[in-house]
Order: C-alpha cells, then sequence, then structure tokens
C-alpha cells in the first residue's frame, strides 16, 4: 500500500470519530426530556476508621519494630565511636582531681591506662583484621579509646573481653569558612543581636558578668585598667552619671563576702584591677 492510500486512510479515520462525538453531543444536548446519565459505574464510598487501617504516620515507627536493629549504616561505613574499657579512669579510681599534677600514682595510674588501651588496639586489629583508626585516648575522667572504624566491625569489638561497651558518637562538620575579619569590633554587635537588646533599653549597665575560663593575660592592652576607667568616666559624663553610680566591685566588697565562698581568698590578691576586680584560679587554688 502506496504512502498516499495510508495518509488518506488516517484523514478518513479520524474524521470518523470526529462526526460520532459530535452526532452524539448533539443528541444529548436536544433530548430536554431524558434524565441526566452518569458516565461510568457509580462508586459506593464506605467510612473507615484510620485508625484501624494500621498505616503508621510519617516519621511515626511501630511499636513491635525494634529500633535498634533499623540499618542505620552499611558494614563498610567508617564511623567514630567511643570504645569505653572496664578498667577504671583516674577519677572513678579515687584520685584527688586538685592533685593529678603531682600525684605519681595519678601520673603512674595513667599510664598503665594508656598501655591497656594501646594492648586493646592491637587486639581490635587481630580479631577484625583491620587497622583501627584510633583519634585520642582518655584516661582522665573515662577509660576510652575514640576510633575510626567499620561499622561491620562494632559486634566483634563490644565482644572482645575487656570491652565494657561501644558507642556510636556524634559527628558534626565545621561550617563553610569565613573570611578572616580581625575588626571584630565593626561586626561583633550585628553577629549577637546587640543593636536589637541596646534599641529595646537594655545596656547590660549595672550588671556584673562572671567569667570561667582556662586562663587570663592580665597585661593585654584591652584589660588596661586606665583605659576602662578613662572610657569608664565618658560614658557616665554622657548619661549624666558619676563612675561611682556603676557600682563596681572593689576589694572591699570582696573581704565582706569572702567568708561565703568555698575557697580561702586574699581579697587584696584576687583584686586586680577595676576592670578585673576578682581573679581566682581554683584549680591551683591561688
Amino acid at each position: 500500500m502506496s504512502k498516499t492510500w495510508r495518509k488518506l486512510l488516517s484523514v478518513l479515520l479520524a474524521l470518523s470519530m470526529i462526526v460520532s462525538l459530535v452526532v452524539t453531543g448533539y443528541a444529548v444536548g436536544n433530548d430536554s426530556t431524558a434524565a441526566p446519565q452518569k458516565a461510568g459505574t457509580e462508586l459506593e464510598l464506605e467510612e473507615i476508621d484510620p485508625s484501624k487501617l494500621n498505616v503508621p504516620r510519617l516519621g511515626q515507627i511501630d511499636e513491635n519494630q525494634d529500633v535498634e536493629s533499623l540499618p542505620l549504616y552499611k558494614d563498610d561505613d567508617t564511623v567514630r565511636v567511643s570504645i569505653f574499657l572496664d578498667k577504671p579512669s583516674t577519677l572513678e579510681r579515687g584520685y584527688d582531681v586538685k592533685k593529678l599534677a603531682t600525684s605519681m600514682g595519678a601520673r603512674f595510674y595513667r599510664q598503665t591506662l594508656k598501655l591497656q588501651q594501646d594492648s586493646m588496639v592491637a587486639a581490635i586489629e587481630n580479631a577484625t583484621r583491620h587497622e583501627l583508626d584510633v583519634k585520642w585516648n582518655l584516661t582522665l575522667i573515662a577509660n576510652a579509646i575514640s576510633a575510626n572504624v567499620r561499622y561491620g566491625d562494632i559486634a566483634a569489638i563490644k565482644a572482645m573481653p575487656g570491652v565494657k561497651s561501644v558507642v556510636l558518637e556524634e559527628q558534626y562538620e565545621a561550617a563553610p569558612a569565613m573570611p578572616a575579619e580581625p575588626m571584630t569590633s565593626l561586626t561583633t554587635e550585628y553577629m549577637v543581636g546587640a543593636t536589637q537588646v541596646w534599641g529595646n533599653n537594655y545596656t547590660g549597665a549595672g550588671a556584673r558578668i562572671a567569667i570561667i575560663d582556662s586562663g587570663i593575660d592580665a597585661t593585654h592592652q584591652s584589660f588596661d585598667a586606665e583605659a576602662f576607667e578613662y572610657s569608664l568616666a565618658k560614658t557616665a559624663e554622657n548619661a549624666e552619671k558619676t563612675v561611682e553610680d556603676y557600682d563596681l566591685l572593689d576589694a572591699e566588697e570582696i573581704a565582706a563576702v569572702a567568708s561565703q565562698l568555698h575557697v580561702s581568698i586574699d581579697p587584696e590578691r584576687v583584686y586586680l584591677s577595676s576592670k578585673i576586680p576578682f581573679a581566682y584560679n581554683y584549680i591551683d587554688s591561688k
């Protein structure tokens, strides 16, 4: 059959379908006495209690499902774990935290724990046939090894003699690096929302702040007492106040409450300046 005849037959078929639709529509539209007909089969709806469907909601876990059995990782995935050993840590052993630096017994015991951990690392590598990627060792408040391991090796590590437990560690990724900006004095107030607080008349005036840190360089220019007192005098002048109105902490007030502290202090010694009115090392007791 030639292409011409095929095209002709296709056109005739299309025309016949169009004509049939037009005739049907005309007949229905002009039959005013006929009752309206519904196309297709009418469905019967039955009300059902959703609670009986036993379909969990989004994010809901079946009560009969063992959550711990859910596969979180594949066997070959690398995860960070804390491997806790059964021997007590240094503090659990009873050594005084204030004497850790000078106690020969505490130092020897911590070394013993480290040797035990080294032996455990070797045993784990022998049992799993994989090198243990140790990140750090804990001996002070816990007797633990933090390491990257294959997820599939955790069960074997747990079953080893001397292992108390193995816990998956939470890992966090650092935020994308921001451009270096050493002049934080120009941006910090916006970062912490200080301008909004100031706008609501909260200035922090009259508040005393205690800072717990690992150390302080009291000779740094940021803690210069004369600069602080000069700035404070200017602030008081602009606010039509005096420096005394700010009720700064001084050595006399410290001496008045010294008996209520849990440490023995010399008020004159802990008072460094008006900028740092109380500085005390709770570890070295000085």
